[in-house]
């Protein structure tokens, strides 16, 4: 054994140690540190494997520093977050749409409802009254006021959720430009040799971000690149060649729509994205929530229409002509809850409001009984439902959206804190535990320092003798 070996190994073993020390103050310079993985020191002994002998001592030891991280924890982070963004932005979107309709029983349709057949029951009672007539015809115009306010709240919730799609889609490309870079600059620091740790953890962090708004698998090939692909249609979103974004479309209504890039042309994605991810959880509150409640306001705003026209129509007003329809248009078209009216002749003139029920009788209430008895009254074209009960469940429907969405996101958020939360203890930082390996590394490193002294005198004492 050469008479210096001892040197190699004192110092080998300080700069194992100092690096030890070095990489225990990253981690806890790091602790806090959004996406950061803990660093760990790992030591080997070098020696000669083909040397021999009883005094054969080694030549000191190696240290290497590696990222500590679990794939699969990873993987379970991102499949939570994936179900919590849809669940956030669900949650959200619906939560804008709660005011307008609000709770059953302070609801303003179906209070302007119930103030139309309130209306109805004093014309009931006084048909040749014309205060009577002039409240019926003002709570037929309020009542057609509040139905066009809702439907446009509700077309507004729809543009805006729309818009939301939009910015969701440029965050996303934004996110895998950002990965794709990453993938080049890991791709030349690891070609080196050495792991670049600091690389991958920011890669990590745009991925977990990346999986929070759409569905997206993630495969590390041998170069170390990201591939990411589309959970359901298999499109390449990055691979070794660089990004592939999204892309924005227009369907017949004027609504965006989600394409992958295809070498030729763009694959609309729109409903295999549905649900999934916050983009997919937009995408479903405005094709599915709000388009349901726009059609049901439809549907509720036709059946208005028609069995208060018919009604109406059967009657005869205060001079003995028939009744014109009250509201407007009749018939009613596809979009009914945004064009209803009360025809402006009878707003004009209350004594067209045709409350008898026979010409050339003007104290008959018969038609207007008609009207007041549509409260209650069971319609086929609504499902065997009144007017006052299909609006109070469409209210009710959106309260229960709304509180699902709510109860949805709170779970999916738990599980999420609770997948982060074993990352976190199996590649993140614990002080404690830091706090230990210092202690540890301080000791071994005052150890050898210790042991290079005592070589030094033991070596200067041999240098003495040998002269």
């Amino acid at each position: 054994m050469s008479l210096f070996n001892p040197f190699g190994i004192g110092l080998s073993a300080l700069r194992a140690f100092r690096l030890g020390l070095d990489t225990t103050g990253y981690n806890i310079a790091n602790a806090t540190t959004p996406g950061f993985s803990r660093r760990r020191v790992s030591l080997s002994s070098l020696y000669d494997p083909n040397a021999g002998g009883m005094l054969q001592a080694g030549f000191g030891v190696r240290a290497e520093v590696s990222r500590v991280h679990d794939p699969f924890l990873d993987f379970a982070v991102r499949r939570e977050m994936t179900r919590l963004g849809a669940d956030d932005a669900r949650a959200r979107m619906l939560g804008i749409l709660e005011p307008a309709f609000g709770p059953v029983d302070a609801a303003p349709l179906q209070q302007a409802l119930s103030r139309f057949f309130d209306a109805a029951d004093g014309l009931t009672a006084n048909p040749e009254n014309l205060a009577s007539r002039t409240e019926f015809t003002a709570a037929a115009r309020d009542l057609a006021r509040t139905i066009r306010d809702t439907a446009g709240q509700l077309d507004a919730a729809r543009e805006e959720v729309d818009g939301r799609i939009v910015e969701t889609v440029d965050r996303v490309n934004g996110l895998l430009e950002g990965i794709a870079r990453l993938n080049r600059q890991i791709a030349a620091q690891e070609a080196g040799g050495s792991e670049a740790a600091n690389l991958r953890d920011e890669r990590g962090r745009l991925l977990d971000e990346l999986s929070q708004l759409v569905p997206a698998r993630v495969v590390i090939d041998e170069q170390g690149v990201a591939n990411v692909y589309l959970t359901d249609s298999g499109d390449a979103l990055v691979t070794a060649t660089g990004a592939r974004p999204l892309q924005l479309g227009i369907d017949g209504s004027g609504m965006h729509r989600v394409l992958a890039r295809r070498a030729s042309s763009g694959l609309d994605v729109t409903d295999l994205l549905r649900g999934q991810g916050e983009l997919g959880g937009l995408i479903e509150t405005r094709d599915v929530h709000v388009a349901a409640y726009r059609s049901e306001l439809d549907r509720f705003a036709s059946a208005l229409i028609g069995e208060v026209n018919a009604r109406h129509a059967a009657g005869f007003d205060l001079d003995g002509n028939a009744g014109l329809p009250l509201f407007e248009p009749d018939p009613p078209g596809a979009d009914a809850a945004g064009t209803i009216s009360v025809n402006a002749a009878i707003l004009a003139d209350p004594r067209l409001v045709a409350a008898a029920g026979a010409a050339g009788a003007p104290g008959d209430n018969r038609a207007a009984l008609a009207l007041s008895e549509l409260r209650g009254l069971d319609l086929a074209g609504l499902g065997g439902t009144s007017l006052t009960g299909f609006v109070s469940e469409l209210i009710a429907d959106v309260g229960r959206d709304v509180e699902t969405a709510s109860t949805e996101r709170d779970a999916s958020a738990a599980v999420v804190q609770s997948f982060e939360a074993r990352r976190a203890e199996a590649s993140g930082v614990s002080l404690d535990e830091e706090a230990a390996q210092l202690v540890l590394w301080q000791r071994s490193y005052e150890a050898a320092a210790r042991f290079l002294q005592t070589v030094d005198e033991v070596t200067q004492v041999a240098l003495q003798l040998g002269r």
